[in-house]
Parts: C-alpha cells; structure tokens; sequence
C-alpha cells in the first residue's frame, strides 16, 4: 500500500530545499566574499576578474559543500597546469 504525500507535506519539503539552499547561498557569499575570503582577495589585487569571481561562486553552489573545497583545489591545479603550456 502506498501512502499518498499531502500538499502540506509537499509545501513542508519544498520549503526546507528551499531553506537550505538560500542558507548555503549565504554561507558561500560569506566566505568568498568577506574580508578574510581568499576569493576576494584575488579580486581586490587584480589577479582575477569580476566574472571569474561570479563563476566560481555559481559553480561552488552547484558542487554543494561537500565538493566546494574540492572544486576549488582542481581549479587551481587545472590554472596553474595552463599556465605552464
């Protein structure tokens, strides 16, 4: 027997992905973006652009946070193998 899901309980979940999201979203602009953030950094002393900066952010909020810190190492590692050729 199957249990049918309620729109209550289907609002309930929407909001929770909802939630989490907009809470990593923020997470992410904070680390990146405050005045210890590496990211910023770079930015602040010509190193990186404006869209290289918005492109990492997008791209660490699609990977999640359990694969941000690992997209960030195989960025650096892939840049610096370019910049060798």
């Amino acid at each position: 027997m199957t249990k049918e899901i309620t729109l209550a309980e289907k609002a309930k979940v929407y909001m929770q992905v909802i939630l989490t999201v907009i809470t990593f979203s923020i997470a992410i602009y904070f680390l990146l973006f405050s005045t210890d953030g590496a990211i910023e950094k770079e930015f602040a002393a010509g190193w990186m652009g404006g869209g290289d900066v918005k492109l990492i952010s997008a791209t660490a909020l699609w990977a999640g946070p359990d694969y941000s810190i690992h997209l960030l190492l195989l960025t650096a590692i892939a840049g610096g193998v370019l910049s060798l050729t």
